[in-house]
């Protein structure tokens, strides 16, 4: 059996370990990625409650104009091209808002699937607060991500691992 050159040994054990970490950040960057994506849906979701919610009170407004409309026409005070553009105009509405609930039920399904939840169960959010952007300074985001992000760690430990490998080959080569 052929015994490797110590400085193999110590080279293959580099790469190993870089690997390892290569592989952590990998699933780091990931489970960032996932959270995103869930984050999204939510918003999504809370936006369509909150036109859901703007669109129902719609509907009752029309309503009411709507009955105003036909007594007006019965009293013979308007017109019928009146009764009937309040009659589109309603029932625009009620459809816009159908598709909004329909809209609701597809994005509560992709959250679930997100959160790997039955489909059956029907996803509750809160709503989403008044003022929910915040004042961030461009530049301290972006070194900050610089910094943090798994993703360029990654890539550190594979140029890493790329070294060691070059160390391990030159091993192979002394004497």
């Amino acid at each position: 059996q052929t015994i490797p050159w110590p400085g193999m040994l110590f080279s293959e054990g580099g790469a190993a370990a870089a690997r390892a970490e290569m592989r952590k950040y990998a699933y780091h960057a990931k489970e960032i990625e996932i959270v995103r994506k869930v984050k999204a849906a939510y918003l999504e979701l809370s936006k369509t409650d909150a036109l859901i919610e703007v669109l129902a009170a719609n509907v009752g407004v029309l309503k009411q104009a709507y009955r105003v409309a036909q007594a007006n026409y019965s009293a013979g005070t308007s017109s019928q091209v009146e009764l009937l553009k309040m009659q589109i105009e309603l029932n625009r509405t009620l459809n816009e808002l159908e598709n909004m609930r329909e809209e609701r039920a597809v994005k509560s399904v992709e959250l679930g699937l997100l959160l790997n939840s039955p489909a059956e169960n029907s996803t509750a959010v809160d709503p989403l607060p008044k003022d929910y952007s915040q004042n961030l300074d461009y530049e301290k985001v972006v070194s900050a991500a610089l910094k943090n992000s798994p993703v360029l760690k990654m890539e550190e430990k594979a140029l890493e691992e790329s070294r060691a490998m070059v160390g391990a080959a030159w091993s192979n080569y002394l004497p």
